[in-house]
């Protein structure tokens, strides 16, 4: 029998079984593309403020760092340069978690051996995923290509975004298939994952914010990197799409040359044997040993990104504020105080915030792991409630993102220097506060777990996505005013310390409160509710 044999059925089921989520995620992430240029036309009328946005950005290695250098000042490369590092993450998402699902998911549940019983060839489950993965992220690039042309773009341009859209969605499908055959649970294939993820949007974030050409390079070892440096709409690179398929195609066949040297069910890394040293007192202990060790790795991950940051705000240049650009930037995050580097940290603090807030959402996918796996039957089995129970989890979903956020603060109010124009405590005390909307977040997601656990994955996208992107980016590309559209985001209320606003108790108890009304709400439609 073929090795490969059943590959077309189980591509096309792993399609149907993602169909709603793969369209709905493809209409988010080309609308965004799509949509973007008219409402960047409104923001840059004029060639002279498309300049200064450049002269801007490609002048400060901050900036750099922030969201990448601005390669052609026209209104199609700063839609590029504007949305790419949002699509190229994002889609990497996509990409990881259709392979993991259909991969080491499947496995793990016990699909795969159902399937395999069959006539399926031993290679034909990964070989499908990848199949499924690949081709959503080639159909939202060529969407992007058809609706970027459509609007009248420049066609090479409009070809070299869409395959660079597609390109990193197929390198990270690769990633997902080794890291599948390295572990034995789809949880940790997916932080493994989502970890180069997290690191290649690091070496980015360093390469492009470093002055010293002997950093700069380590760019150049990021996949989210080769995306940017595609530069469409300005000196197209055409070859770097070679890079890609040789780096996707090695990845491909290091993931089929693991799967053979392994049992189904089984991953290359082994588990760690048992028992576990130490006593497990309770359902408290137990969540801390299920959590603690992403928790720790997350927080060490925060501090070095704080002190990286810090380090590269020094590099802001003392732009005279009647730019479009740097009034735009004050008007966002400046706070009362309109300082160039206290807009800065604000901005930082908010995409750390964002970043945390995806603890939180892993943390509850793991409670509902635990409950379909049988160990939350298991747990309840004994004198542990339900209430017990959840908020043993719930718990670390609460300190968890209070520990990043404090991690942040520390360090980077420790690397300040005394004639920064940043006062450590204001940088502890703006970090800590955004832990209250992480909060919010986090209570929303525990509410979908107690009232329709079946739809948990999707609605924590949809929130996430929701909250980081339509204020920031989808509502003003819409042509929203950036007030208006943020107010959708917790993180909006709370008050911009580091910028020079006063601090206010009000908002953040009105965010408590929030919190607690929709965690209240979740605890109760969980207790009244199948577990399982």
């Amino acid at each position: 029998m073929s090795e490969l044999k059943g590959t077309g059925l189980l591509a096309r089921l792993a399609i149907r079984r993602g169909r709603i989520g793969l369209a709905a995620y493809a209409f988010f992430l080309v609308m965004t593309v799509v949509g973007g240029t008219s409402s960047l036309a409104k923001m840059y009328p004029t060639q002279a403020m498309r300049d200064e946005l450049a002269t801007t950005i490609n002048g400060s290695y901050a900036f750099k760092a922030f969201i990448g250098p601005l390669f052609a000042p026209s209104i199609e490369g700063i839609m590029a340069w504007r949305t790419g590092e949002f699509i190229y993450l994002l889609i990497a998402v996509m990409a990881v978690l259709t392979v993991a699902r259909n991969t080491r998911g499947d496995e793990e549940a016990g699909r795969q051996e159902l399937v395999r019983a069959g006539i399926v060839g031993r290679f034909a489950p990964l070989t499908a995923s990848l199949a499924a993965a690949f081709a959503a992220a080639l159909a939202i690039g060529l969407l992007s290509t058809a609706g970027l042309a459509g609007i009248g773009l420049d066609t090479n341009g409009s070809i070299a975004f869409g395959l660079a859209i597609a390109g990193v969605g197929c390198l990270f499908g690769g990633v997902a298939a080794v890291a599948a055959q390295l572990t034995s649970s789809a949880r940790t294939a997916i932080a493994m994952a989502l970890g180069v993820l997290a690191v290649a949007a690091t070496l980015r974030f360093i390469g492009d914010g470093s002055e010293n050409p002997s950093i700069a390079w380590l760019s150049w070892l990021s996949f989210i990197s080769w995306g940017q440096q595609v530069q469409p709409f300005a000196n197209e690179q055409w070859w770097i799409f070679g890079l890609m398929g040789a780096t996707t195609g090695t990845l491909v066949a290091i993931a089929y040359l693991l799967q053979a040297r392994r049992d189904l069910g089984g991953g290359l890394l082994a588990a760690r044997a048992g028992p576990a040293s130490g006593r497990i007192a309770g359902p408290v202990a137990l969540a801390w040993r299920q959590h603690r060790l992403l928790l720790l790795i997350w927080a060490a991950a925060s501090a070095i990104t704080a002190i990286f940051f810090t380090s590269i705000a020094r590099t802001l240049p003392a732009v005279a504020t009647n730019s479009p650009a740097v009034a735009e930037f004050l008007r966002r995050y400046g706070g009362s105080g309109a300082n160039m580097e206290a807009a800065f940290f604000e901005a930082i603090l908010l995409a750390v915030g964002l970043s945390s807030a995806i603890y939180p959402i892993i943390v509850i996918l793991r409670m509902r792991v635990e409950e379909t796996g049988g160990a939350g039957e298991l747990m309840l089995s004994t004198s542990v409630s339900r209430l017990r129970w959840m908020f043993s989890h719930f718990l670390f979903a609460a300190l968890g993102p209070l520990l990043l956020c404090a991690a942040v603060g520390v360090a980077g109010a420790l690397a300040l220097n005394p004639g920064d124009g940043v006062q450590p405590a204001d940088l502890l005390l703006g970090a800590l506060a955004r832990a209250v909307p992480i909060w919010v977040i986090a209570a929303a997601i525990l509410l979908v777990f107690g009232l329709a656990p079946r739809l948990l994955l999707a609605a924590s996208a949809v929130v996430w996505l929701m909250v980081a992107m339509f204020g920031e980016v989808i509502g003003p590309m819409a042509g929203l005013d950036y007030w208006t559209a943020n107010r959708i985001s917790p993180f909006h209320y709370v008050p911009h310390i580091v910028g020079g606003d006063a601090f206010s108790l009000v908002p953040i108890a009105g965010l408590f409160g929030v919190a607690a009304a929709l965690a209240a709400a979740g605890a109760f439609f969980f207790q009244r509710r199948d577990f399982g």
